[in-house]
C-alpha cells in the first residue's frame, strides 16, 4: 500500500495510522455495498 503523496513525509508509524484507516473505510464500504445488494436481492425475489 502506497501512501499518499501528500503523506509521503510524514513517519513510518503514521504511514501505518493511515494504512488502517484506509482499510477500515473499505471494509465499511463493502460492508454497505453488501448490504446494499442483499436489500436489492429481497426486493427482487
Amino acid at each position: 500500500m502506497f501512501p499518499h503523496p501528500r503523506q509521503s513525509s510524514v513517519t513510518m508509524m503514521d504511514n501505518r495510522i493511515y494504512s488502517n484507516t484506509d482499510l477500515a473505510n473499505l471494509l465499511m464500504e463493502a460492508d454497505q455495498k453488501k448490504n446494499l445488494i442483499e436489500a436489492v436481492t429481497a426486493a427482487l425475489v
